[in-house]
């Protein structure tokens, strides 16, 4: 053989060499720091859910209140089911009191939000509802694994 060749042989298959490391570095590192990062989203998106389910509950008070002008005092008188009725994968129960919604998360819900509370507080502007789920509100889910509009 050729020694040119085999000199250009070389060179390329150390640059293979070289981009299969960089491939293989670039994987582990992937692999490591990925569940950083996945966590907090992981936990966001089970907060989520609570936060969705919180929408039927919403539309159930509000038809109450322009009925009523009064809050509902409970599910039964919202016209929803029983508090435990209202669940999902992370969310353990959706509980109407006076009119604010109260979702626990709990079943296979991140320990980090397992037993709290995402609490979504109407508040009367001109003839409408707004709806508030900050921590002054009473949520006790970390200010972090909250969705933005949730966040103070």
């Amino acid at each position: 053989m050729d020694p040119a060749a085999s000199s250009i042989a070389r060179r390329r298959s150390s640059r293979r060499y070289v981009i299969a490391l960089l491939l293989i570095a670039g994987s582990m590192a992937t692999f490591v720091l990925m569940p950083m990062v996945d966590d907090d989203y992981t936990v966001r998106s089970q907060v989520s859910e609570g936060r969705s389910l919180s929408f039927g509950a919403q539309t159930a008070v509000e038809e109450f209140f322009a009925k009523h002008h009064a809050y509902p005092v409970d599910n039964e008188q919202s016209g929803l089911p029983r508090p435990t009725s209202i669940n999902g994968t992370y969310v353990v129960s959706l509980t109407v009191e006076k009119g604010t919604i109260v979702v626990i998360y709990g079943n296979h819900a991140n320990p980090e939000i397992a037993g709290k509370a995402l609490v979504v507080r109407p508040h009367v502007v001109g003839e409408s509802l707004v709806w508030s789920c900050k921590t002054t509100d009473g949520t006790t889910v970390p200010v972090k694994e909250l969705p933005t509009i949730c966040r103070p």
